[in-house]
């Protein structure tokens, strides 16, 4: 079974273009991170990025090698994640953490009339909890 070198040369350059989008993942999910102090969301977001580059890595080398996994797919991968490191994320990571505070912003708008109803629901219960509590008080003593 013969790869040709054009074949290589697309299997590199696609595995340099997803190192790219793996290091522009990266920053997406550290934006998300700088938004939660650290604890399960640092870690989930952490799985969350290996699971996916894994994934991504494996089946690339799958479809781009004929069904072989080489070491120079997972090498043009880090690369380009490096790439992306030195040019590039300066540029995209302030974009990033705008875009999240953003994606903040109007899901805690969104979820406002939920917050109110949940104040509102636990006051009331509390009522009623004190309110069914009082009557049966004599079983205490």
């Amino acid at each position: 079974m013969n790869i040709t070198i054009a074949e290589q040369l697309h299997s590199l350059l696609g595995a340099l273009l997803l190192g790219i989008g793996a290091g522009l993942w990266y920053d997406l999910l550290r934006a998300l991170r700088r938004r939660y102090t650290p604890g399960l969301v640092t870690i989930l977001l952490d799985l969350l990025f290996w699971v996916l580059v894994t994934v991504v890595l494996f089946c690339w080398s799958i479809a781009a090698g004929r069904g072989l996994v080489q070491v120079s797919i997972c090498a043009a991968l880090m690369v380009g994640f490096l790439l992306y490191f030195h040019f590039f994320s300066h540029l995209f990571f302030p974009i990033l953490r705008r875009l999240v505070g953003w994606m903040a912003a109007i899901l805690h708008c969104f979820f406002a009339p939920f917050r109110f109803l949940g104040k509102k629901s636990v006051s009331c219960g509390k009522k009623v909890y004190y309110f069914c509590k009082k009557p049966f008080s004599f079983l205490r003593k």
